[in-house]
């Protein structure tokens, strides 16, 4: 027999969608903000100050920022507030111990994310989190119990509906209606906002400003309108030879050989150099000095074009930096002017930068594919990026990069509510398949107990 509270609700209730409620807070906190679990000592360590102190002070702050802290610990303060009042503490012990347990918890969770890149720590999140925390907390005083009492009665509603035949076609039109939901947001991954005005250039932007200039050797450059097959991408980095370069191949130059600036496809304009200093005998491979580069004499719109039918592409590199260390040197890219472009191929300071026009990317830097400390050596680099219109992948001498730029919807519906990260994008992939499957498990295992309750019954007679 369940004892009632005050207000009717039975304690036992109370205690077990608290419960249920808590567990999926601290869950949800924990995979939002130590995600994606990769742990090491912070660059540039040794002139912070002491880790339990929080004060790394990188991160910026907003309202919509503070906003997100404090709802994420909600559900936390509220689950912890129910648990107790099932055990018959006061309304008072009960606001404080979920605050101080947010405080905990909140301090807890920035202290590792001192250790986890692209993370940053400080007491700014600490004190919205606790608000949260501490916000549940009053909700729960206000109304909680009426709320966890409704859970539980749309539960017996929704095991009662799911153990007629009804029960199939609600978990099937409820996945139906994820897959209408996604198909739009899906399109947002299309290329179809690139400008067909853009001009290839190899060695810089659209732009006279020579600081930008690239300097080193560049030996090849191919660019296909399809996502390479993975055994291909891999040959074609190692340098062996492959079936692909005739599938799909809609830009072709061979900067070793006596046509250097010409399209060995024969389909895009000649490349000429910028500067009235132009080479009267090109090198082989070519040399660029980071006083001129080269252009191609006209827009590339039937490549632009080919790419945007297919909504893939991939981009081939080999070339060998004159200082692996530069700043802000665009190896090739496809641009019109300065802030206006389609791809961009980018060396900045040892790191490796690849950015392509997406509904998705409409800022440049914040939606970029960065690979640090990616050019140590002066050496050959060959490296090829794949985008299947879905994910984006690296293969850089016949090795394939583990970690992928996704997109799809997930990053669409988390753009929706924040300034998606590139370093977080497998992370919205998991958010979005626990979105959509985590409550079709729940109601099919909602209908498998009523099931087998049924079952049971039947067998006693």
């Amino acid at each position: 027999m369940n004892s009632q509270r005050s207000d009717g609700i039975p304690t036992k209730i109370l205690r077990v969608w608290s419960a249920r409620l808590l567990v999926l807070a601290v869950g949800g906190i924990l995979f939002l903000t130590i995600y994606p679990f990769k742990f090491g000592l912070p660059s540039g360590v040794s002139a912070w100050k002491l880790p339990f102190r929080l004060e790394s002070g990188f991160k910026p702050v907003g309202l919509l920022d503070d906003f997100l802290n404090v709802l994420l610990f909600v559900p936390f303060g509220f689950g912890v507030a129910g648990m107790l009042r099932s055990r018959g503490k006061s309304g008072g012990r009960s606001l404080m111990v979920a605050w101080g347990l947010g405080i905990l918890l909140s301090y807890s969770v920035e202290f590792t994310q001192y250790y986890i890149p692209y993370r940053d720590s400080g007491w700014h999140d600490v004190i919205t989190n606790s608000t949260g925390s501490l916000l549940g907390a009053l909700i729960f005083s206000w109304c909680g119990a009426a709320c966890l009492g409704m859970m539980a009665k749309a539960e017996g509603v929704t095991a009662a509906a799911l153990s007629r035949p009804i029960g199939a076609w609600l978990i099937f039109g409820y996945l139906a209606i994820w897959l209408v939901v996604a198909a739009p947001m899906q399109m947002r991954t299309r290329l179809s906002d690139w400008d067909q005005n853009c001009l290839l250039i190899v060695g810089n932007v659209m732009s006279s400003r020579s600081n930008t200039a690239w300097r080193g050797e560049i030996y090849r450059l191919e660019i296909w309108n399809k996502a390479v097959p993975e055994d291909a991408a891999r040959r074609i980095t190692n340098g062996q030879p492959t079936d692909i370069a005739p599938s799909g191949l809609v830009a072709a130059y061979d900067f070793t050989s006596p046509s250097a600036l010409k399209d060995q496809k024969g389909d895009l304009p000649d490349l000429v150099w910028s500067a009235a200093t132009e080479p009267t005998v090109v090198s082989k491979p070519v040399v660029l000095d980071g006083k001129s580069w080269l252009t191609s004499k006209a827009p590339v719109g039937s490549l632009i074009k080919d790419i945007q039918e297919t909504s893939q592409f991939s981009v081939h590199v080999v070339c060998l930096p004159a200082d692996p260390g530069a700043r802000d040197w665009h190896i090739t890219t496809l641009s019109r002017e300065p802030g206006i472009g389609d791809f961009d191929f980018e060396q900045n300071h040892g790191d490796l930068i690849f950015w392509f026009r997406s509904p998705l990317s409409e800022r440049h830097y914040p939606m970029s594919w960065i690979t640090e400390d990616f050019f140590k050596a002066r050496r050959i680099y060959d490296m090829l990026f794949t985008y299947d219109g879905a994910d984006l992948s690296l293969y850089v001498g016949g090795q394939k990069e583990h970690r992928l730029y996704r997109m799809g919807p997930a990053t669409v519906l988390a753009r929706l509510i924040r300034n998606v990260k590139p370093a977080e994008l497998e992370g919205y992939r998991y958010m979005f398949y626990a979105l959509v499957f985590f409550p079709a498990g729940i109601l099919m295992g909602i209908a498998s107990r009523k099931t087998q309750a049924g079952q049971r019954s039947l067998r006693r007679f």
